[in-house]
Protein backbone atom coordinates (compact mmCIF):
# COMPACT_ATOMS: atom_id res chain seq x y z
CA UNK A 1 0.00 0.00 0.00
CA UNK A 2 1.10 3.22 -0.88
CA UNK A 3 1.14 6.28 2.05
CA UNK A 4 -0.10 9.11 -0.09
CA UNK A 5 -3.37 7.07 -1.17
CA UNK A 6 -6.60 8.86 0.37
CA UNK A 7 -9.48 6.95 1.27
CA UNK A 8 -12.18 6.15 4.19
CA UNK A 9 -11.74 3.32 6.53
CA UNK A 10 -14.64 0.84 7.13
CA UNK A 11 -15.06 2.12 10.89
CA UNK A 12 -15.13 6.02 9.53
CA UNK A 13 -17.73 5.19 6.98
CA UNK A 14 -19.50 3.43 9.68
CA UNK A 15 -19.37 6.54 11.86
CA UNK A 16 -20.47 8.59 9.68
CA UNK A 17 -23.33 6.72 8.44
CA UNK A 18 -24.27 7.06 12.99
CA UNK A 19 -23.75 10.29 12.73
CA UNK A 20 -26.16 10.72 10.00
CA UNK A 21 -28.72 8.53 11.86
CA UNK A 22 -28.56 10.00 14.14
CA UNK A 23 -28.96 13.54 12.70
CA UNK A 24 -31.93 11.65 10.48
CA UNK A 25 -33.78 10.26 13.36
CA UNK A 26 -33.96 13.59 15.48
CA UNK A 27 -34.88 15.48 12.52
CA UNK A 28 -38.00 12.99 11.86
CA UNK A 29 -38.44 13.53 15.80
CA UNK A 30 -38.53 17.18 15.47
CA UNK A 31 -41.17 17.46 12.72
CA UNK A 32 -43.07 14.46 13.72
CA UNK A 33 -43.47 16.48 17.51
CA UNK A 34 -44.14 19.75 15.65
CA UNK A 35 -46.69 17.85 13.16
CA UNK A 36 -48.96 16.86 16.29
CA UNK A 37 -48.84 20.41 17.42
CA UNK A 38 -49.91 21.84 14.66
CA UNK A 39 -52.86 19.41 14.34
CA UNK A 40 -53.66 19.91 17.91
CA UNK A 41 -53.81 24.33 17.15
CA UNK A 42 -55.66 23.43 13.89
CA UNK A 43 -58.61 21.36 15.71
CA UNK A 44 -58.70 24.12 18.47
CA UNK A 45 -59.23 27.13 15.59
CA UNK A 46 -61.89 24.79 13.93
CA UNK A 47 -63.63 24.53 17.22
CA UNK A 48 -63.28 28.21 18.39
CA UNK A 49 -64.86 29.27 15.09
CA UNK A 50 -67.60 27.05 15.50
CA UNK A 51 -67.86 28.55 18.95
CA UNK A 52 -68.07 31.57 17.98
CA UNK A 53 -70.30 31.32 15.31
CA UNK A 54 -72.73 29.67 17.67
CA UNK A 55 -72.35 32.26 20.26
CA UNK A 56 -73.20 35.35 17.50
CA UNK A 57 -76.70 33.54 17.56
CA UNK A 58 -77.06 32.94 20.88
CA UNK A 59 -75.98 36.63 21.52
CA UNK A 60 -78.55 37.86 19.24
CA UNK A 61 -81.12 35.77 20.09
CA UNK A 62 -80.50 37.05 24.34
CA UNK A 63 -80.35 40.23 22.81
CA UNK A 64 -83.57 40.41 20.57
CA UNK A 65 -85.68 38.67 23.81
CA UNK A 66 -87.95 40.73 25.86
CA UNK A 67 -91.21 40.21 27.50
CA UNK A 68 -95.01 41.98 27.53
CA UNK A 69 -95.71 41.77 30.89
CA UNK A 70 -97.49 44.27 33.20
CA UNK A 71 -95.82 45.62 35.63
CA UNK A 72 -95.88 44.88 39.27
CA UNK A 73 -97.51 46.17 42.51
CA UNK A 74 -97.26 50.06 42.47
CA UNK A 75 -95.65 50.10 38.94
CA UNK A 76 -92.30 48.39 40.03
CA UNK A 77 -90.34 46.25 37.84
CA UNK A 78 -91.00 43.24 37.78
CA UNK A 79 -88.25 40.24 37.83
CA UNK A 80 -87.79 38.27 34.90
CA UNK A 81 -86.29 34.61 34.37
CA UNK A 82 -85.31 32.54 31.45
CA UNK A 83 -86.28 28.91 32.44
CA UNK A 84 -84.59 26.12 30.73
CA UNK A 85 -86.75 22.42 30.38
CA UNK A 86 -85.01 19.47 29.98
CA UNK A 87 -84.69 17.55 26.73
CA UNK A 88 -85.60 13.44 26.45
CA UNK A 89 -81.63 12.80 27.34
CA UNK A 90 -82.09 15.27 30.68
CA UNK A 91 -79.82 18.35 29.01
CA UNK A 92 -81.07 21.56 29.79
CA UNK A 93 -82.39 23.19 26.64
CA UNK A 94 -83.38 26.98 26.14
CA UNK A 95 -86.08 27.24 23.56
CA UNK A 96 -87.05 30.65 21.76
CA UNK A 97 -88.55 31.91 18.69
CA UNK A 98 -87.08 34.05 16.27
CA UNK A 99 -87.83 35.81 13.03
CA UNK A 100 -86.95 33.87 10.02
CA UNK A 101 -85.23 37.07 8.33
CA UNK A 102 -83.80 35.12 4.74
CA UNK A 103 -87.53 33.52 4.37
CA UNK A 104 -88.01 34.77 1.14
CA UNK A 105 -83.56 34.17 0.14
CA UNK A 106 -83.38 31.04 1.38
CA UNK A 107 -84.71 28.38 -1.79
CA UNK A 108 -86.17 26.19 0.60
CA UNK A 109 -88.28 28.45 2.72
CA UNK A 110 -89.30 30.23 -0.49
CA UNK A 111 -91.01 27.79 -1.88
CA UNK A 112 -92.40 25.92 1.29
CA UNK A 113 -96.03 26.05 1.65
CA UNK A 114 -96.48 26.93 -2.15
CA UNK A 115 -99.05 23.30 -1.69
CA UNK A 116 -101.87 23.37 0.40
CA UNK A 117 -101.96 20.61 3.25
CA UNK A 118 -98.16 20.54 3.88
CA UNK A 119 -97.14 17.83 6.52
CA UNK A 120 -93.71 18.64 7.04
CA UNK A 121 -92.07 21.24 8.96
CA UNK A 122 -88.70 23.20 8.55
CA UNK A 123 -86.32 21.35 10.38
CA UNK A 124 -82.72 21.26 8.24
CA UNK A 125 -83.28 17.56 7.69
CA UNK A 126 -84.33 16.68 3.92
CA UNK A 127 -85.54 19.80 3.74
CA UNK A 128 -84.84 20.48 0.21
CA UNK A 129 -86.60 17.20 -1.09
CA UNK A 130 -89.74 18.03 1.31
CA UNK A 131 -89.99 21.49 -0.40
CA UNK A 132 -89.75 19.53 -3.73
CA UNK A 133 -92.28 16.91 -3.29
CA UNK A 134 -94.29 19.72 -2.38
CA UNK A 135 -95.22 19.16 1.39
CA UNK A 136 -93.10 21.18 3.48
CA UNK A 137 -95.29 24.11 5.49
CA UNK A 138 -94.70 27.58 5.32
CA UNK A 139 -92.85 28.90 8.40
CA UNK A 140 -95.21 31.90 8.19
CA UNK A 141 -91.50 34.07 9.01
CA UNK A 142 -91.23 32.55 12.51
CA UNK A 143 -88.75 29.68 13.33
CA UNK A 144 -88.11 27.81 16.62
CA UNK A 145 -84.41 27.46 18.43
CA UNK A 146 -83.28 25.41 20.73
CA UNK A 147 -79.86 25.82 22.80
CA UNK A 148 -79.14 22.71 24.23
CA UNK A 149 -76.15 22.11 27.20
CA UNK A 150 -73.70 19.62 26.14
CA UNK A 151 -73.42 16.08 24.47
CA UNK A 152 -74.55 13.05 25.89
CA UNK A 153 -74.17 9.69 25.48
CA UNK A 154 -77.31 8.05 22.86
CA UNK A 155 -77.99 11.65 21.84
CA UNK A 156 -77.23 12.88 18.46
Amino acid sequence: MKKSEAGLTLIEILVALGIFMMLGSSLVMFLRDGMSTWQIGESRREAYERAGAIMDLIGEDLRSSFTQSDPGPDNGLVDVLMLCDMDDFNRPRLRLVRTLSDETRNPVTRIAGSYTGGLAEVDYRNDSQEAKLGILRAPGGLAEVAYLMGPESGSE
